[in-house]
Order: structure tokens, then C-alpha cells, then sequence
């Protein structure tokens, strides 16, 4: 079975917030914040929202696009029933 477990934050100050059945609950449950800007790294800019920042099975790994405590990712484990 596949849970997606969402981390907030960077760095030390990330943590373990929600695990979910799907990554479309997670993602869900997670929306982007109204106040939250967008990280610009240097001359690259991305628009805010989820997206798949890396993708190798099992754990497909999303990011909202924000930083600091904005900052959320999912990413998905394999568990055993």
C-alpha cells in the first residue's frame, strides 16, 4: 500500500503535517496559501501550485513551489498492510 506523507517547512524546521490515501487528498488538503509568494531561485521562476519536482519509483516527490515555512512536499512510501 501507498501512503503520501506531507512535510512543511525547510530544513530543521521541517516536520511531518498529514499522511494520506492519495496524492490528490494531500494536495488537497494543502492548498497554496493567499499570502504566500513564490521562491525565486536566482534568475529561475516558477509559478506557485503543486508540481513533481523529481520522479523515480516508488516515491514520487510534489512541491508546492513556496519557501520557508510555506514550503510543503509529498512524497510517497511504500507500507506494508
Amino acid at each position: 500500500m501507498t501512503v503520501y506523507v506531507v512535510e512543511q517547512g525547510c530544513y530543521s524546521n521541517a516536520g511531518v503535517i498529514g499522511v494520506y490515501a492519495t496524492p490528490e487528498a494531500a494536495m488537497s488538503d494543502n492548498p497554496i496559501p493567499d499570502r504566500a509568494t513564490i521562491n525565486r531561485n536566482g534568475t529561475h521562476e516558477r509559478d506557485g501550485g503543486w508540481q513533481i519536482a523529481s520522479y523515480s519509483e516508488p516515491n514520487r516527490i510534489w512541491t508546492n513551489g513556496l519557501d520557508w515555512d510555506d514550503h510543503k512536499s509529498i512524497t510517497a512510501y511504500e507500507v506494508q498492510e
